[in-house]
């Protein structure tokens, strides 16, 4: 009885030792640390500094950026607040996570923290700026009693609701790269909800790639799973079948996507009629497109590594233009519009009707369309050979004769202009946005 009393006591007290070492350090916290023992140096004598300095630090929507001393003992910290969270819960979030570094990555040059609401990193090296997707961590949730009924249907619908967060999120201004929305899926369960985050000191293309990195392990790690986050240094994808976001004025539903026509109805109709819904209006602009072949969304992604920076070839006036290559092999130029563009529903509508119509051996020609929920992208044939420039000045191609210089000048002069696109039932019109054909 004595044996049993002792044995008791001292795995309670084991017990209580163990909870005691864990308080403050929430069950989700996950973290990296790296570098060499930084005992009793000046850059420890600088990182406590900084931890005890973070918090005090203005808001500024979430986002700090922090530097302490001086090279080589300089320390370089950035801290991000979860965009739908207050002020209040991302500095206590931005406390508790400081704490749970200082015990769980002791005398280390560089860590990163990912908590519930916030994420914190520091480092000897210059990290503003710089998009870094690793390391990287996961959690994720795989209920088997709410598991999708279809796990390619609930996917496809999941890329195309995190591609809209994503665009959104890397066409954020320089202090916020945060977008949050739901949608609704085709299949059971019939709802999710998700978020996509940068932190704000990254280019727009930077975050895209570094989201575009997330959403690629999505596919890759969380495949059938109801919840799952992807948790990197410079952004962060996060989809839930249950709500678990705040309410913030930016919250959107995105659409079903239509459904697609039969192989059969496509086969015997020419005329294809697109709906496209204009926010803010009331009205529905019912767009007759007269033989555009309409491409789906998921597409359009796949064939641009869900419009990976790499195959980024410009930015227009009215939004990124990217190389794809579709399942034939044949390499296409997406034009995809962005929402800060300002072109309306009736501006993509008179592009697609006029562009579709124009044939003309200078232009490149219109393959066809995309409309999907908020999506509206056009798709041409690509030109692999360049920008004249490439065969005017290029050494190897120097040897063009100058009848052959001025025949092309001569050509270019005849077809240049200067145009805007006109409803059909316009005779004039005003327009800040004039450009070159």
């Amino acid at each position: 009885m004595r044996f049993s009393m002792l044995f008791l006591f001292l795995i309670s007290s084991a017990f209580h030792i163990n909870l005691t070492s864990s308080a403050g350090i929430a069950a989700d916290f996950q973290k990296s640390c790296d570098g060499s023992n930084i005992a009793n140096s000046s850059y420890e004598a600088n990182l406590n500094l900084l931890f005890s300095k973070l918090v005090d630090q203005d808001f500024n929507h979430g986002f700090y950026n922090v530097s302490v001393g001086q090279s080589p003992d300089q320390v370089n910290a950035i801290a991000l607040c979860r965009g739908d969270k207050k002020e209040d819960i991302c500095r206590s979030c931005l406390k508790d996570t400081t704490y749970a570094l200082q015990q769980t990555c002791p005398n280390k040059t560089e860590a990163i923290g990912w908590s519930e609401f916030c994420t914190l990193r520091y480092s000897n090296r210059q990290i503003y700026g710089v998009m870094e997707t690793d390391p990287f961590d996961r959690m994720w949730r795989n209920d088997s009693k709410s598991k999708p009924s279809d796990v390619y249907g609930f996917r496809g619908d999941l890329s195309f609701l995190l591609n809209d967060l994503s665009s959104r999120a890397a066409n954020g201004d320089s202090l916020f790269k945060y977008a949050e929305g739901s949608r609704n899926v085709s299949v059971s369960p019939s709802r999710i909800h998700a978020l996509a985050q940068c932190t704000p000191d990254l280019r727009p293309e930077y975050c895209s790639a570094c989201l575009a990195t997330a959403s690629d392990r999505i596919g890759e790690f969380c495949l059938g799973d109801t919840g799952c986050r992807i948790l990197q240094p410079s952004c962060f994808l996060r989809y839930e079948i249950d709500p678990f976001l705040d309410d913030l004025t930016n919250n959107t539903i995105v659409p079903l996507s239509p459904p697609s026509p039969s192989p059969t109805e496509a086969r015997n109709e020419n005329t294809k009629d697109i709906l496209l819904f204009d926010r803010g209006k009331t009205s529905t602009s019912k767009v007759e497109l007269r033989e555009v072949p309409l491409f789906k969304f998921v597409e359009l992604a796949t064939s641009t590594n869900n419009f990976n920076i790499a195959n980024l070839l410009g930015q227009g006036g009215f939004g990124p233009v990217y190389r794809g290559t579709l399942p034939n092999g044949q390499e296409i130029a997406i034009k995809r519009l962005s929402r800060a563009s300002g072109q309306g529903v009736d501006e993509f509508k008179n592009e697609v009707l006029v562009i579709s119509s124009l044939q003309h051996r200078n232009l490149v020609k219109l393959l066809g369309c995309c409309v999907e929920g908020e999506e509206k992208i056009l798709v041409y044939e690509y030109m692999p050979n360049n920008s004249l420039d490439t065969y005017l000045f290029d050494l190897p191609k120097k040897e063009l004769q100058w009848r052959k210089r001025f025949n092309i000048i001569e050509g270019i002069s005849q077809d240049f202009g200067l145009a805007r696109i006109f409803g059909d039932s316009e005779d004039q019109a005003n327009t800040k946005r004039v450009v070159g054909t």
